[in-house]
C-alpha cells in the first residue's frame, strides 16, 4: 500500500525555496509585505486550468 502524500508538502517546498531567493537577485524591489499573485491571472502563465464550469454537471448529485 502506498503512503498518502502530504497535502501540504508542495506548499512547504515552495515556501522554503522562496525563502532562499532575495527579490533583488531577480531584479525586484524589496518590500516588507509578502508578494502574492491572485490565482486566476497567474494560472494561464503556469498552464493551470481555471474554468471548471464545464465540469459542474459531472459533480452534481442526483
Amino acid at each position: 500500500m502506498e503512503p498518502t502524500p502530504d497535502p501540504h508538502a508542495l506548499g512547504a517546498f515552495l515556501r522554503a525555496a522562496g525563502a532562499q531567493v532575495d527579490p533583488q537577485q531577480c531584479g525586484l524591489p524589496t518590500t516588507d509585505s509578502p508578494r502574492r499573485v491572485p490565482n486566476s491571472p497567474a494560472a494561464p502563465t503556469t498552464a493551470l486550468y481555471t474554468d471548471f464550469s464545464d465540469l459542474a454537471p459531472a459533480w452534481s448529485v442526483n
